[in-house]
Parts: structure tokens; C-alpha cells; sequence
């Protein structure tokens, strides 16, 4: 009796063994294939992320507009709405970082200045490129992404000297992209459309120059 309750009872022992053993492989492989599918899955995401930031906006737009206007008169004011939107989402977000990053209170007024002016030409721009049939960046191009970074990496006095440096040399080259489609285009709303934003951006440039010298100054 002692030996066949032995028996039974390592039996018994032996079952629960193999049953947990076997439990535990069966959870161990559900586990590690759970693992396996979120990295599939995260490394899909993240190749999609790559090749989506590969795309520059500025790159898009070019090509749609390339698909869609086959005379050089109409593609050059295309190429004139899609790099004014690039100069226009560049300011936006210039003007942000130095709001949080400017010390001095000028730098502080010329960001101001430059994002409400920014983001109310480009609103008006964003209404003439969709009568106009042409594609614009939505969101900022590599170039754009670029420069708030070199920014970025600058404080105090240094931020504040090179972000109004900056601001001049943007502001005399969109000034210089402005005169010259009212100079070359045939298209009478876009030429008046750039000719009202012109008095604004000699503004603002002007003011970008005091805020220069300040700086330059201390």
C-alpha cells in the first residue's frame, strides 16, 4: 500500500510537472511572438516616418505644380506662391522660438511682429493658391526645419544677434523674390496680391535693421 501510494503520488507529481512545464512553454511562445509583432510593427511605423520626413514639402508642391502647368509663365508663378509659402511658414516658426528664447524686449516685438504678419499674408496666400489651382507647402520645409534648428542652438545674446541677423537677410530676400514677379508676371491678382504685401515687408525690415544695431551695440 505504501509503495502504490508512492507511485501514484510521483504519478500524480510527474502530470503537474509536465502540466506546468508545458504551460510555461506555451506562455513563453505567445509571449516572445507578441514581442516580434510590435517590433515588426515599430519598425514599419518607423520606415514609414523616414520616408514620409525624406519628402520634403517644398519638393511635393514643385512636382505637382510641374504635373499640372505646362507653360514657363505659369510655372513661375507657381514657383514664386510656393516659396513665398516656404519664407511665410519659415517666419511663423522663427518668430515662436524667439518668443520663448528672446531676451532682449526688441527681439521679443520684431517676433511678434513678424508672426502676425507671416501668418496673415500666408492665410491670404493660401486663399490666391487655391484660385490659382497651385500647390503650396502646408508645413515647413527642410529648410525651414534647418534653420530653427542652427537657432536653437543658440541663447541670450548670441540667440537674439542671430535671429535678427536672419530676419534682415530673409526680409531683403523675400522683398527681392516680391519686386521681381511684380516686375515679370502677367498674372494681374498675383502681381496685386504682391504689390499690397510689399509695403508690410519694408516695414518689418526696417525694423529688423534697428534690432540689429542694438544688438550689435551691446
Amino acid at each position: 500500500m505504501y509503495i502504490d501510494i508512492c507511485t501514484i503520488y510521483l504519478e500524480n507529481s510527474g502530470q503537474n510537472i509536465y502540466m506546468k512545464t508545458k504551460g510555461k512553454i506555451i506562455f513563453l511562445a505567445v509571449f516572445f511572438a507578441l514581442i516580434i509583432v510590435l517590433m515588426s510593427a515599430g519598425f514599419l511605423f518607423s520606415a514609414s516616418c523616414n520616408g514620409n520626413k525624406s519628402r520634403d514639402a517644398k519638393e511635393i508642391a514643385k512636382e505637382l505644380n510641374d504635373a499640372k502647368f505646362e507653360k514657363l509663365k505659369d510655372k513661375k508663378n507657381a514657383d514664386f506662391l510656393v516659396n513665398a509659402a516656404e519664407m511665410y511658414l519659415n517666419g511663423i516658426g522663427l518668430a515662436r522660438l524667439a518668443q520663448n528664447k528672446g531676451k532682449q524686449i526688441d527681439v521679443k516685438e520684431l517676433s511678434k511682429m513678424m508672426q502676425k504678419m507671416n501668418t496673415s499674408a500666408l492665410n491670404s496666400l493660401n486663399q490666391l493658391a487655391t484660385e490659382k489651382t497651385i500647390s503650396i507647402p502646408a508645413t515647413p520645409t527642410t529648410k525651414c526645419l534647418q534653420t530653427a534648428e542652427f537657432l536653437n542652438k543658440k541663447s541670450g545674446h548670441d540667440f537674439d544677434e542671430e535671429y535678427c541677423d536672419i530676419m534682415v537677410a530673409n526680409q531683403k530676400q523675400t522683398i527681392h523674390l516680391f519686386e521681381t514677379i511684380v516686375a515679370e508676371s502677367s498674372d494681374m491678382d498675383i502681381k496685386v496680391w504682391a504689390i499690397k504685401i510689399l509695403p508690410d515687408l519694408r516695414k518689418h525690415l526696417d525694423y529688423a535693421i534697428t534690432c540689429q544695431k542694438k544688438c550689435a551695440e551691446m
